[in-house]
């Protein structure tokens, strides 16, 4: 059987949506829930934004937290890239195997880690500190299931179906499921049929799109720039959005009770958010243009799942909230971009190791399998 060659450039996007999420989490658990959150606001006495004022360093925040969910949007694209034209000839026992595996080792971590840290560091016996525990290999990390689920729509009749249809009937499909999860009335009856089936919509939808861009090229002809443009044009709507909401927000406050404080609104959106898709689909385009062959690249881009095990849980989300984001945006907003990046290389990094470790745990039991099985005549 022939082994499947990773595309460089694909794994090169991999690495930067992660990048994406990553970032945006260190400013969703530091900075934005430092400026909404009262409690933090007085321990730490830093409601620097607590007046009824727009300033205008606050979209440094508004234009990050969108990046989760475009990263997000961005993997399952990728997934119906490789995968839509492959019909039933997809493993799900090996895509699952190696979900599973990775969010067991994670929880293994999860629970290691912030124990030796409780052991060693006289801080943490003095703070709360968020120790991990085995139930959590059901309960954390929402997009590898999601992920798994869609590809289980893909591979059971999806593929199949949207292989069988010519260009038009495709494109059609494609249509009518978008407008189905963007409009509000059909989206909202999705979602009271089950939690979340708005997102699996999406995800569908993602998971065809790639497989549509895959077969037929469609922005081919769309030059670089325009797609650059297409960005620029899209902060310009979030940045006048979030200025709408902020001043909606201080006249309210100055219309009301003033007597407490002014909680700065940020701008978020929605995983199914048009803004979403759209930088989504402008971000695989612009990777998929570039001319790239490196096996290094290709090695860190199949390590980003681990990355993602490895930040956003507890004790991590407590290191990022334990440092004081909001006085530092407010005196020094450049230190703070700087110190947003440093923060988020320690995680990739972190999540690399973690990485490495899986690796060579999955070697060590390979190796020492013999001390568990024992040899069956067939």
């Amino acid at each position: 059987m022939k082994k499947n060659v990773r595309s460089s450039n694909i794994e090169l996007l991999r690495i930067f949506a992660m990048a994406m999420i990553v970032v945006a989490h260190v400013v969703h658990n530091g900075v934005r829930f430092q400026l909404v959150d009262k409690t933090s606001i007085a321990r730490m006495q830093n409601g620097f934004f607590c007046n009824p004022v727009f300033y205008k360093r606050l979209f440094l925040i508004s234009g990050v937290l969108p990046w989760g969910n475009i990263a997000n949007a961005v993997f399952i694209l990728i997934a119906g890239y490789f995968m839509v034209e492959r019909g039933r000839n997809i493993d799900l026992g090996k895509t699952s195997k190696k979900l599973l595996l990775q969010v067991g080792f994670a929880v293994l971590l999860r629970i290691l880690v912030p124990l030796v840290y409780y052991k060693i560091s006289s801080s943490a016996k003095t703070t709360l500190l968020n120790m991990g525990s085995i139930n959590e290999f059901n309960s954390l990390w929402w997009f590898p299931g999601y992920y798994l689920l869609v590809v289980v729509v893909g591979r059971l009749f999806l593929n199949e179906q949207l292989n069988k249809i010519g260009r038009a009937s495709y494109r059609n499909v494609l249509l009518v499921v978008f407008a189905v999860f963007s409009l509000c009335w059909p989206g909202g009856i999705l979602n009271s049929l089950a939690d979340g089936f708005r997102t699996l919509a999406l995800g569908v939808f993602l998971y065809a799109l790639g497989g549509y861009i895959k077969l037929y090229n469609p922005f081919a002809r769309i030059r670089s720039g325009a797609l650059f443009l297409i960005i620029l044009v899209t902060y310009d709507l979030i940045y006048l959005s979030y200025y709408g909401i902020v001043q909606t927000g201080i006249h309210s406050y100055l219309a009301g009770n003033q007597a407490a404080d002014f909680i700065q609104p940020l701008y978020y959106v929605d995983n199914f958010s048009l803004v979403v898709v759209v930088l989504a689909v402008v971000l695989f385009e612009l990777f998929s243009r570039i001319k790239l062959s490196s096996r290094i690249v290709n090695f860190f881009g199949g390590g980003t799942l681990m990355i993602y095990l490895i930040h956003g849980h507890g004790f991590w989300i407590q290191l990022v909230q334990g440092h004081d984001w909001v006085s530092l945006l407010f005196h020094n907003p450049l230190l703070y971009c700087f110190e947003v990046f440093k923060w988020a290389v320690f995680t990739y990094v972190a999540g690399v190791l973690g990485y490495f470790l899986f690796l060579s745990f999955m070697q060590l039991c390979t190796k020492f399998k013999y001390i568990v099985l024992k040899k069956v005549k067939v």
